[in-house]
């Protein structure tokens, strides 16, 4: 193994945010292409690359710097894509079964929703964010933080938490239109 890839790794296992952004900008734009062959799909394969990416700074403790990190990278990126694609399909089942549950009920668009039933609603919506976009909003939204104390308390761009924050606030939306 490169002595300068085991130095990288093992400093990421110390905390260094240099390192990790190292390693975060050698491998993001391969992982990225890798991720789209898999799912043909460009939020998805960001997702899966930034998904990736937290995880390692969150759990960097347990990083081997022995281990061939391109093999580690390259399947992480891999189970993170086919996780993605089986929640999609069990979404696109749960939304057609409701979809044809709902036609054969008096289906009036116009009744109004508790407010018990909204917050249910969008906990649910919350809930099937990816982990990183879900802990931005979360932070942002319900504890109340600048996108700037985001950006540094995950160690990421403050870009990359605005532009978080707008996908799930899309998402939101188009979660909970009725």
């Amino acid at each position: 193994m490169n002595q300068d890839v085991y130095n990288c790794i093992a400093q990421v296992k110390e905390g260094s945010t240099t390192a990790f952004y190292q390693l975060f900008n050698t491998w993001k734009d391969p992982l990225f292409g890798y991720a789209l062959k898999l799912c043909r799909t460009r939020d998805m394969a960001e997702e899966a690359v930034q998904e990736v990416f937290m995880r390692i700074w969150m759990h960097r403790e347990k990083l081997d710097p022995s281990q061939n990190i391109q093999a580690y990278l390259y399947t992480a990126i891999r189970n993170s894509v086919f996780n993605s694609l089986k929640k999609a399909a069990i979404e696109r089942r749960l939304k057609s079964g409701v979809s044809y549950h709902q036609s054969d009920t008096d289906n009036t668009t116009e009744e109004k929703i508790s407010a018990a039933d909204l917050h249910r609603a969008k906990d649910q919506a919350i809930s099937q964010l990816p982990p990183q976009r879900k802990l931005i909003f979360q932070l942002s939204r319900m504890e109340g933080l600048s996108q700037q104390q985001i950006a540094l308390k995950l160690g990421i761009s403050t870009n990359t938490v605005k532009d978080q924050i707008v996908k799930a606030n899309r998402f939101l939306r188009t979660q909970l239109k009725y």
